[in-house]
């Protein structure tokens, strides 16, 4: 009885050690955000997110503070909703639901945590803009597909579409 003991003990043993010797994942990120015209939208994040932007932003239920300079206005104000329109800079601190922006020459950073979703459209040189975490020069291409990305620093691409019902290739023999 005691010889099972120790056989089942010694590997729940070696897992707990292992598991106390790896590093943490670490709670918040930075994410670096260019594009000339297309739109995003962070999820469920936390953090601060400054926004030079034109166009509109839509910010759902912020427990914090937004802090607009430049030509940038409120347009519209219900609860939990604001949309800001114009061109200039907005800082949002705090939780939200959603911040979600469409328009053109975007430059943002955004530390915290959450989740993006991004979707660029080809400008005229058809660039579709690019986002990096902590190092520029491993800059990633939105997509005019779409993009999520979450923070801290994992991406995931979006499925391409299968082709079914099309024509089969005969194999050769």
């Amino acid at each position: 009885m005691r010889l099972r003991s120790l056989f089942f003990a010694l590997p729940l043993a070696t897992v707990a050690i292992a598991a106390a010797q790896a590093p943490p994942e670490p709670t918040t990120g930075t994410m670096h955000l260019v594009c000339n015209v297309g739109s995003f939208r962070l999820v469920n994040g936390t953090g601060t997110v400054d926004i030079t932007f034109k166009g509109t932003i839509l910010v759902t239920e912020l427990k914090g503070t937004v802090v607009p300079s430049g030509n940038v206005k409120v347009e519209w104000d219900k609860p939990n909703k604001k949309a800001y329109f114009g061109n200039g800079h907005l800082q949002i601190k705090g939780a939200f639901r959603n911040i979600q922006w469409f328009g053109s020459d975007l430059n943002a950073t955004w530390v915290g945590n959450g989740r993006a979703l991004l979707f660029g459209e080809y400008d005229k040189n058809l660039d579709t803009g690019f986002f990096w975490y902590d190092d520029p020069a491993h800059k990633i291409p939105w997509s005019n597909g779409g993009w999520t990305a979450d923070l801290p620093g994992k991406t995931v691409p979006m499925l391409k579409p299968t082709i079914r019902g099309g024509p089969q290739k005969k194999s050769g023999g």
